[in-house]
């Protein structure tokens, strides 16, 4: 899995122009919770903020109104249902690292977990042919899905068989 995870992440560098970002969501038992990264281009995302705001946003700028369009975007463009149940977010943070911009999201899950639906529809408004790859970690167990304009959800379900 960490071959193809690398292979991702050459592919996600080295062809920039073909738009896509990798999420990352882990759940931690310990903590109740799905502990999420979104990694995108950092140009990507000052586009997509700056067309939703209609105005320009640098988002190296780091200030409480960055995290405020930061935020309001995301709760826009994705959402996750656990369990069946719409969950909001806390918006952790976010840093640079060379062109990318890594976005720290924490959900609160359920005592038990029994499945979990997304909808990632970033970016998608701004790039329509924007790709938006999810690894979810169960455990010892990812499992993988691709969200597109056109297809901007993805379930994860049956975690007992993982």
């Amino acid at each position: 899995m960490l071959l193809i995870m690398k292979i991702l992440w050459f592919f996600f560098v080295s062809l920039h122009p073909f738009k896509i970002s990798v999420t990352e969501i882990n759940y931690n038992k310990s903590g109740r919770s799905l502990d999420t990264t979104i990694k995108v281009f950092h140009d990507d995302l000052e586009s997509a903020l700056s067309e939703s705001n209609s105005k320009t946003i640098n988002v190296e700028e780091n200030n409480q109104q960055i995290k405020s369009y930061l935020s309001s975007y995301f709760i826009n463009y994705f959402q996750l249902f656990i369990n069946q149940k719409k969950t909001d977010f806390s918006f952790v943070g976010y840093e640079f690292e060379d062109d990318v911009v890594w976005i720290y999201l924490e959900f609160k899950s359920a005592d038990k977990l029994e499945s979990v639906k997304l909808r990632n529809g970033i970016f998608t408004d701004t790039f329509p042919e924007q790709s938006n790859l999810v690894h979810f970690h169960y455990g010892d167990e990812i499992k993988s899905r691709m969200c597109s304009k056109n297809n901007p959800e993805a379930s994860f379900s049956d975690f007992q068989n993982w």
